[in-house]
């Protein structure tokens, strides 16, 4: 899949890192706080690792080892630099071909996946991979934005990235695929003191300074679903799986995952890759590049490509704007 540099390890909100240690930050950490109750003596496979902070968490809070595996390798090096403990190992995979990356002796005792799957194209091929490297007495957390109504499916829909614009619904549903215990937990700030808005806008606001002296991991408070109840607000849906079902139970590999409501997934964007040298530095994406990559769209892919990308572009700066708006007070006060 082609990739871009992003112009710091964040890229604009999509990633997190200590380095910026604001309210988003800590509700990602508060995942691997939830997701450490099944790490202890545990061998985890952290899937999607992004800047490497969670597989940290797990290995200072008793896993026996993680491996961090991440399709950027830019996210790796700085997980490698700022996230090294003698249990972590870091890894190049896509998580689609997660089955490549192995497993120790007797399967994963745990599978971690933090809002890294709604950008995977190939969702059942990670499921399925983990159902096949995972301990049989093994656990797999995935966090992930559910489309609860018309205003979250915008929402998610203006993010090019987010693939799989799936509701709470059809992500149980996948994995019940492979699994016969799934549970849904509802995640928010418990905490009464702090606002803490989950359609926030990271461009406007990118530190998620206000309001947050003294918030931690531990203020962020998970409540198990019924399946009845999965379109209650929720910062993320956080689904913990576990009793690998029996190969005659799982679909053949190949079987068409079905979806059960209006959700669905859409193809990677087409990114023309920065040139070979400045890709290998890490080098940020400024202005000055700009013309450089419009004119090497215009020679590889022609006129009528660098059109199609630039009406993308604007296509979906105006579904942002749009689902910004419906999230805006007028929208929440109904």
């Amino acid at each position: 899949m082609s990739r871009f540099v992003p112009p710091d390890i964040t890229n604009d909100g999509e990633r997190v890192s200590p380095d910026v240690p604001n309210a988003l930050f800590l509700a990602h950490l508060s995942i691997y706080r939830f997701a450490g109750r099944w790490a202890k003596g545990a061998h985890v496979l952290d899937a999607g690792c992004g800047t490497g902070y969670g597989a940290a968490w797990l290995a200072d809070h008793g896993a026996t080892s993680v491996l961090g595996v991440d399709i950027e390798p830019e996210a790796i090096a700085h997980a490698r630099r700022r996230a090294v403990r003698p249990t972590v190992r870091f890894a190049v995979a896509d998580l689609a071909r997660i089955v490549d990356v192995g497993a120790p002796p007797g399967g994963w005792g745990l599978i971690v996946s933090s809002n890294a799957l709604e950008h995977v194209w190939g969702v059942d091929d990670f499921l399925r991979g983990a159902w096949t490297r995972l301990a049989p007495d093994g656990t797999v957390v995935i966090a992930v934005p559910g489309v609860l109504d018309d205003a979250s499916r915008v929402l998610q829909m203006s993010n090019r990235y987010h693939l799989n614009i799936w509701s709470p619904e059809q992500w149980r549903h996948a994995l019940a695929r492979y699994f016969a215990d799934v549970t849904a937990f509802r995640h928010w700030l418990d905490r009464a003191d702090v606002a803490f808005d989950p359609a926030f806008d990271p461009t406007s606001d990118p530190t998620l300074d206000s309001g947050v002296d003294g918030l931690d991991e531990a203020d962020f408070a998970f409540e198990a679903m019924s399946p009845d109840d999965l379109r209650a607000p929720t910062l993320s849906h956080v689904f913990v799986a576990s009793r690998p079902r029996a190969p005659s139970d799982v679909p053949d590999a190949g079987t068409p995952l079905a979806f059960i409501d209006a959700s669905f997934s859409r193809r990677p964007p087409r990114i023309t890759p920065l040139p070979p040298d400045e890709a290998t530095a890490g080098a940020p994406v400024s202005p000055a590049h700009l013309p450089a990559k419009a004119l090497r769209s215009w020679r590889e892919h022609g006129a009528r490509a660098l059109f199609a990308e630039a009406r993308r572009s604007v296509v979906w700066r105006f579904r942002r704007r749009y689902a910004l708006w419906l999230l805006g007070p007028r929208s929440r006060g109904r």
